[in-house]
């Protein structure tokens, strides 16, 4: 879906998980615009000017907008140092959205180690900026199975399950991601941890 020019934006991430959010996140359309908590249809507009227009008119009125294929939630903008414009660029936005996910498997490996169940939690945390809450509301789900991104034996349930043994054995709190789901955040350095197939 993503063309093999766009996955080089993102290079610390699988090619197999920046399609899947892709997938997910926007049905790999570049010029994808969701406004969050607004009733009624979504826009879809016809250009990236249309798409900068739309967005702004929303913003202004206290609304966040996921922009693009990976859908960056507006918020974050300013933590990633992109404009609107910018991040609808389809590989500044592949470069956001890699960034963001970064954050978060980091944030999940200090809790529960490398592998695939860090990566669910991370994608949790993409939809929802929690790691744990993803998993309830059916969003980790939609990357099981074919076309998803591919997973250990036991799947959601064994991640979920590593998610709540982490909790309650007291692990650490660790500092979560800056980079959240509709909420404010504060920058810091994303790691270079390689995403898992």
């Amino acid at each position: 879906m993503i063309p093999a020019a766009l996955l080089a934006c993102a290079l610390n991430v699988s090619p197999v998980t920046l399609e899947a959010v892709a997938r997910v996140e926007s049905d790999g359309n570049p010029l994808a615009l969701n406004v969050n908590r607004l009733g009624g249809p979504q826009p879809h507009p016809a250009s990236v000017a249309d798409a900068v227009r739309i967005a702004e008119s929303y913003i202004a009125r206290g609304f966040s907008v996921d922009l693009g294929l990976m859908q960056v939630n507006s918020r974050n903008l300013p933590a990633l140092g992109y404009t609107i414009g910018q991040v609808l660029d389809p590989c500044t936005n592949v470069a956001a959205g890699g960034r963001i996910l970064t954050a978060n498997y980091a944030d999940a490996v200090r809790q529960m180690g490398e592998g695939q169940p860090a990566l669910q939690a991370a994608l949790s945390a993409y939809n929802t900026g929690s790691l744990s809450a993803g998993f309830r509301n059916g969003y980790v789900a939609k990357y099981i199975g074919p076309g998803g991104v591919p997973t250990l034996a036991g799947g959601v349930r064994q991640a979920a399950a590593s998610m709540t043994a982490a909790g309650k054995s007291g692990a650490s709190k660790a500092r979560p991601s800056p980079y959240t789901a509709d909420i404010a955040i504060n920058f810091k350095e994303t790691s270079s941890a390689q995403f898992v197939q």
